[in-house]
């Protein structure tokens, strides 16, 4: 698991940047990524998942927050984003390090964002994150996460969706409940899906398969939903692949789970903050951090 963490300086296009077309860059993010792949590396699209067939793709875009604003008052609009990779991907770490510096336009309706500079930091979890150019003489991706830092029991806790989530039930969507929030249990059990497809050895840390965790997903089986602040936001995306943009929805907000969290689950929730949950997470869905009661 490895974040590439990037700062852009861009010269946004007049009258109106192409950043404020949209409330959620996740779309454009996905879709810039995988042409850079796809145009300069097409050898290890397949090994990332990009190509049709592949159930899980081993990356992620981090865009910012939904409807995060771009400062147009200024000469220069400052974006902070990020690329997650899973697994195997992080081998291909200073090849996508040397794709990104090619990055130099962002496009979007018609209008062109011109990227002045970017500079790129690789986060491993338990370590320093370190500014990458792609030459480094002691590649990042050689250093393993550290997942041995403990969490202990918590009396509660809140989720804070940062972009959108959708992770309703099949119940849910035949019913039009769109602000429902997502039972705790239904919540873990995305996020175990997601570790143990993506992230092996974060799964064997948190011992995922082991009796002791079957018993902590049944003390949460019933868990309340607290008090909760959550709208539904819909946007638009457009999409190489289809004839004609289409509309997407999904969450954002606070969830508050006022019950007991056993150690090992509390564990999961903060390490799934790197991956994700729900739908579309490689377009930057489903992004979350945990805020202490």
């Amino acid at each position: 698991m490895l974040l590439l963490n990037l700062q852009l300086t861009i010269k946004g296009a007049l009258p109106k940047p192409a950043l404020t077309k949209t409330p959620f860059l996740g779309g454009v993010l996905h879709g810039t990524f995988e042409d850079l792949v796809l145009t300069h590396a097409p050898a290890i699209a397949t090994q990332l998942g990009m190509t049709k067939g592949r159930r899980q793709k081993l990356y992620a875009v981090l865009p910012p927050p939904y409807n995060w604003q771009a400062k147009t008052d200024t000469d220069h609009i400052y974006l902070g984003c990020g690329i997650m990779l899973f697994g195997h991907a992080r081998q291909y770490t200073q090849i996508l390090v040397g794709l990104l510096q090619k990055w130099q336009e962002i496009r979007l309706e018609g209008r062109i964002d011109k990227i002045l500079n970017i500079e790129i930091y690789c986060c491993t979890p338990g370590h320093q994150p370190r500014l990458c150019n792609g030459e480094e003489n002691n590649p990042i991706y050689d250093t393993q996460p550290d997942f041995s830092h403990s969490f202990p029991v918590s009396n509660g806790i809140t989720i804070n969706l940062l972009t959108p989530l959708t992770l309703n039930s099949t119940e849910h969507q035949a019913a039009g409940v769109t602000n429902t929030p997502p039972k705790l249990l239904r919540f873990v059990r995305s996020l175990v899906r997601r570790v143990k497809e993506l992230e092996p050895s974060l799964a064997a840390a948190l011992d995922l398969n082991s009796l002791a965790w079957i018993k902590a997903e049944e003390q949460i089986r019933h868990a309340p939903t607290g008090n909760h602040q959550l709208e539904t936001v819909q946007w638009k995306y457009g999409s190489r692949t289809k004839p004609r943009p289409i509309f997407r929805h999904g969450l954002i907000g606070e969830i508050h789970y006022p019950h007991e969290i056993p150690a090992s689950i509390n564990a999961l929730l903060h390490w799934g903050s790197w991956l994700g949950v729900g739908q579309s997470t490689a377009m930057g869905q489903g992004m979350y951090y945990v805020k202490k009661d």
